[in-house]
């Protein structure tokens, strides 16, 4: 199984990570802030709507403008899904860019995707294949993503009921 989860994330920026509390699909992100670069983390929570727009609901954390700066605390962001590319293989999904106010700092965020794979075809591609046959409505797929997200984290976690989900 170990070899299924580790192809189930390789993106342009994005990884999942394990905490102890739970399994996450978090990506790297990179922007601006008070002229300077700066980089940090998303970490996708959930994914919602707001009328026809597909948005992901997520923390923003580790941002610092270089490496020896202090990361600024994690903060809740909505970002507009600007592009979403489905298969039962692979989906692709563009967030942002998102300019906003970071504890009384202007930022913007460059945009960002995030890569979801299982090129093996093993427990994600049900999953995969839901969201690829979709409606291109943001409430379908929020809910179909939502699902994928729960699901990762349940595979990251090792939880039993997993199989159960993925067939």
């Amino acid at each position: 199984m170990r070899r299924t989860l580790m192809t189930v994330c390789a993106c342009l920026g994005a990884a999942i990570s394990v905490s102890s509390a739970e399994a996450q699909i978090a990506a790297s992100v990179n922007g601006v802030m008070a002229a300077q670069d700066v980089t940090g983390t998303f970490t996708v929570q959930r994914f919602v709507t707001d009328g026809d727009r597909l948005m992901a609901v997520g923390l923003l954390g580790d941002v610092a403008a270089a490496p020896s700066s202090p990361a600024r605390p994690k903060e809740t962001l909505r970002i507009t899904v600007t592009d979403l590319a489905r298969s039962c293989e692979t989906l692709r999904i563009d967030l942002g860019p998102v300019d906003l106010d970071l504890q009384g700092a202007p930022l913007h965020l460059n945009e960002f995707a995030i890569l979801v794979s299982d090129p093996q075809r093993g427990p994600l591609t049900r999953s995969l294949c839901s969201i690829a046959g979709a409606p291109n409505e943001a409430a379908s797929l929020a809910g179909r993503l939502n699902e994928l997200v729960e699901l990762v984290g349940c595979l990251m976690r090792g939880a039993g009921e997993c199989a159960e989900r993925a067939s």
